[in-house]
């Protein structure tokens, strides 16, 4: 709801990253288009590392856990 707020997206990018490391949350945050917010968030604080790296760590839980 607050694309523009740095902070929230960095809290939001690192609590989903938290999630996806249990399986049992994998599909729900896909489902709710968990990815896609990610992505916004990511494109939408270029620069900032503390995104960036949440947003990264998040994406990459979701991916290992998918091939498993």
């Amino acid at each position: 709801e607050h694309p523009k707020n740095v902070d929230l997206q960095w809290y939001g990018c690192g609590a989903l990253q938290n999630l996806a490391c249990n399986a049992d949350n994998l599909k729900p945050i896909v489902d709710k288009g968990g990815v896609e917010v990610i992505v916004a968030a990511m494109k939408e604080h270029p620069k900032n590392v503390f995104v960036q790296r949440h947003g990264c760590g998040a994406l990459h839980n979701l991916d290992i856990e998918n091939q498993q």
